[in-house]
């Protein structure tokens, strides 16, 4: 009897600041193509900090498997 076993993609938060969006949008695209489950936490918001704790709440939750944070200055 041959067991199938399915592999799960592993999944990434991605957050930034909005100096970094550029570099993001290039990661994302990358990890994408690798297989990854990516969630863009966004870039948008001036004060980075709050991007960074939704990234590592949502990462400390077991709701993602790693998080990325990026930093454009």
């Amino acid at each position: 009897m041959t067991q199938k076993t399915e592999t799960k993609k592993m999944s990434v938060a991605i957050g930034c600041d909005p100096n970094a969006t550029g570099l993001k949008e290039i990661v994302k695209k990358q990890l994408n193509e690798l297989g990854y489950a990516v969630e863009d936490f966004g870039s948008d918001d001036p004060i980075y900090a709050r991007v960074a704790f939704s990234v590592g709440e949502a990462v400390a939750a077991k709701k993602y498997d790693r998080g990325i944070l990026l930093c454009g200055t």
